[in-house]
């Protein structure tokens, strides 16, 4: 018996190293915070030799790290390749409710082992660290790009199928359906990069759809990955969306249209109005500050400042002939604006903010007109 187990070990041991390995794509499905939204994506290694069941995950970060807070808002915070033992990882989804799938890819012994060593070699301090974007360099885009380079031209990267979305922009909002506050600040901050068309390839910044393209990737001709096996079914997450951002904003457009019915509520319209147009200016400065003062590509080219006007936070404290300019000036820029939208430049996010572009057009107006009474009068 001993010598058998001997001979066993022995032949183990003569296999070639990527022959002992067996290589999985990890799709991790969403949670309740808002950073898990999206899912998440890994890849599994088992090395029968070494014994090792372990990860390598594109997804974290060091929450230590000094001036945190500030370098996640401005875009600059580095993202690292990590690995960690697949109980540990496993165990952090069954702690969220969250579902976990595994691809097993077909490789043969060499291109696994090839890709286990380009995983090693980013693991190195000088490779582990990449700067994070959200559409870009991801953990799913860091992993569809990895496969191709990795094994070599025997591998052909496939695309995602069943797309139901046009841009970027679709595909978030139908990620962000349970949470509409965040959807709105969310579509008010992203700019017109989001609205460019999405692709089979592109798709694949998003876990779901980097499963899809690797279902339908290639080795030497032939499919590249057994079916999607479900490790962890997840609890479910749907939440009945409480459409709080449109009932706010036809508030808003209620209380305007309402104190300007009556001219003895005049002087409360002008002070409400004028309110709106401190806090939408705010909005907009948020705008040009996400848009010049971050690497947010996501965030660059954002026309909503055109209705969301920066100069508001000047112009409500405006008088006389200059606050007749610039009620002029904000209104052909909200126009513009709708027409940016019209041509598809970029999509406003009108389905919540409908009400508040009309509140702050009524305001323009009966603010407008007010100001050439009491000019009349004098």
């Amino acid at each position: 018996m001993k010598r058998l187990l001997f001979l066993f070990l022995i032949l183990i041991a003569c296999l070639p190293a990527g022959a002992q390995k067996r290589v999985s794509l990890l799709t991790c499905g969403t949670g309740d915070e808002l950073y898990s939204l999206f899912g998440h994506a890994a890849i599994r290694i088992i090395d029968t030799a070494r014994g090792t069941d372990e990860v390598y995950n594109y997804g974290t970060f060091n929450g230590f790290e000094e001036n945190f807070e500030i370098k996640y808002l401005r875009g600059k915070l580095l993202y690292y390749l990590a690995k960690e033992s697949f109980p540990d990882f496993l165990n952090t989804y069954i702690a969220e409710g969250r579902s976990v799938q595994e691809q097993e890819l077909l490789l043969d012994s060499a291109a696994k082992q090839r890709l286990y060593e380009a995983l090693e070699e980013n693991l190195l301090p000088q490779n582990a660290a990449y700067k994070y974007d959200f559409l870009y360099d991801n953990c799913a885009t860091r992993i569809r790009d990895i496969f191709p380079k990795a094994i070599g031209p025997e591998y052909q990267a496939g695309g995602a199928d069943s797309i139901p979305y046009k841009t970027f922009r679709n595909s978030i909002d139908d990620y962000l359906k349970p949470r509409l506050w965040e959807k709105f600040g969310i579509d008010i901050l992203l700019g017109s990069p989001v609205d460019k068309p999405v692709s089979p390839m592109t798709m694949q910044y998003l876990p779901d759809y980097l499963r899809s393209g690797v279902a339908h990737s290639l080795f030497r001709g032939k499919s590249c990955a057994r079916p999607a096996e479900t490790l962890l079914p997840g609890a479910a997450h749907d939440k009945i969306p409480f459409r709080g951002p449109l009932l706010l904003n036809f508030a808003l457009l209620t209380i305007s249209a309402i104190l300007w019915s009556a001219r003895r509520w005049h002087i409360a319209a002008e002070i409400f109005g004028r309110s709106l147009f401190f806090i939408t200016g705010l909005l907009g400065l948020l705008i040009l500050f996400m848009w010049f003062g971050t690497d947010h590509q996501a965030c660059s080219l954002n026309w909503n400042f055109l209705w969301l006007m920066p100069l508001s936070v000047v112009g409500a404290f405006l008088r006389g002939k200059w606050l007749c300019r610039y009620l002029l000036f904000a209104s052909a820029m909200l126009l513009l604006a709708f027409v940016i939208h019209l041509f598809g430049v970029q999509e406003l996010p009108l389905r919540a903010g409908w009400p508040l572009l009309l509140a702050l057009c009524l305001n323009y107006g009966m603010i407008y007109r007010l100001s050439l009474l009491r000019k009349t009068a004098r």
